[in-house]
């Protein structure tokens, strides 16, 4: 992610005036201001708590339950990423479920590949468990 955030995003951000993630990812372009707000969220090990424009955040007090997905190889949210961020909702229910491409007869998911067509009859089948209980 060191690439994406010190290299990619400036130079992209620079050429463009806006993130063609389009051409890249699949995923929809993104403004100037929200690929530099998401960038700087990633370079901080807080990621958005780092963020003194956000204020005070109310993570800790939701306290209805959550389901927290992670992937394997999802390099901008791997499994210790989701679980910090999971755990900052501190009064929730939580549970973890960690997602391997081996487990769906895939080389690869990744962290926007989750909601191609392939997988409907898969890991959209457990997101939608997850959401209904």
């Amino acid at each position: 992610m060191w690439f994406n955030w010190y290299v990619l995003f400036p130079v992209l951000l620079g050429l463009f005036g806006y993130l063609p993630s389009k051409r890249f990812s699949g995923m929809e372009n993104l403004p100037k201001h929200v690929a530099n707000q998401w960038r700087s969220w990633g370079k901080h090990r807080e990621y958005l708590m780092s963020d003194p424009t956000l204020g005070e955040t109310y993570f800790g007090e939701i306290t209805t339950p959550i389901t927290a997905f992670s992937i394997d190889d999802d390099d901008f949210a791997p499994k210790i990423a989701a679980d910090w961020m999971t755990a900052q909702y501190s009064r929730a229910d939580k549970k973890s479920v960690h997602l391997r491409p081996s487990d769906f007869e895939t080389h690869a998911i990744g962290h926007f590949g989750i909601f191609k067509d392939k997988f409907k009859g898969s890991i959209w089948t457990k997101l939608l468990g997850a959401l209904q209980s």
